[in-house]
C-alpha cells in the first residue's frame, strides 16, 4: 500500500464481498446481519493490519522507544466506529 494512497469505497466493497463469499460462503442476499457485520469487520481489520505492519516495520528499523498500554475498557465496537471516520 502506497503511503499516500487512500482506500476508496469500491476497494472496500470488493474486500467486503470477498470476505462474505470466502469466509461465510454466502452472497449478500442470503447473508444474516451477523455475516454482514463479521465480513465488514474482517475488511476493516485487513486495512488496519497493513497500516499497522508498515508502522511497526518503520519503528523497528530505527532506534525508537515505544510505550504500550492495554486498557480493560477497550471497546471493539467503538474502535471500529472511530477507524471508519
Amino acid at each position: 500500500m502506497n503511503k499516500n494512497k487512500k482506500i476508496d469505497a469500491e476497494e472496500i466493497k470488493e474486500k467486503f464481498h470477498f470476505h462474505l463469499e470466502s469466509d461465510f460462503a454466502k452472497e449478500l442476499e442470503n447473508a444474516t446481519k451477523l455475516d454482514v457485520y463479521d465480513s465488514f469487520v474482517f475488511t476493516v481489520r485487513d486495512i488496519l493490519i497493513k497500516k499497522w505492519l508498515k508502522s511497526k516495520k518503520q519503528y523497528l528499523s530505527g532506534n525508537h522507544k515505544t510505550v504500550n498500554y492495554i486498557s480493560m475498557e477497550f471497546l471493539i465496537g467503538q474502535s471500529l466506529r472511530n477507524n471508519l471516520i
